[in-house]
């Protein structure tokens, strides 16, 4: 399972049982559908200066930031996306290696912007999700 920030793809490759080398693509999700990102490589948003100009063009498009399998069972993939302010929902069927969307979740309470998810991470022990904004 991977994310890919500057496209907000988020995809699933085999691995060789021997090596652990990288092998092919087996799922594929674009959150944007295929649309050009507002924000590139090549066109630097400064994220230590957080001001409206930045905080505009970063939350323009989706920006995939992490992938987190649900502790439990390992078949929900949770994807916090900094550019939209919430955290995407996927079943993941590790025999087949594919992703299907399952919803998404606001990162904070309504009327909020630029909240900026980038991790979340489950308690050993408790039903609770820490997400860092």
């Amino acid at each position: 399972l991977v994310v890919n920030y500057w496209d907000a793809t988020v995809g699933v490759f085999g691995l060789d049982a021997t090596s652990g080398a990288v092998q092919e693509c087996r799922s594929m999700f674009d959150p944007k559908e295929g649309r050009a990102m507002k924000a590139r490589h090549d066109k630097h948003v400064n994220h230590s200066q957080n001001d409206e100009t930045a905080q505009k063009e970063r939350q323009a498009d989706p920006h995939s930031h992490a992938v987190i399998l649900d502790p439990l069972f390992g078949k929900i993939a949770y994807v916090p996306d900094l550019g939209m302010d919430l955290i995407r929902q996927f079943t993941f069927d590790k025999a087949s290696g594919t992703l299907k969307a399952a919803g998404m979740v606001p990162s904070g309470p309504p009327g909020r912007a630029a909240l900026g998810p980038r991790y979340i991470e489950f308690h050993p022990t408790l039903p609770v999700a820490y997400v860092v904004n």
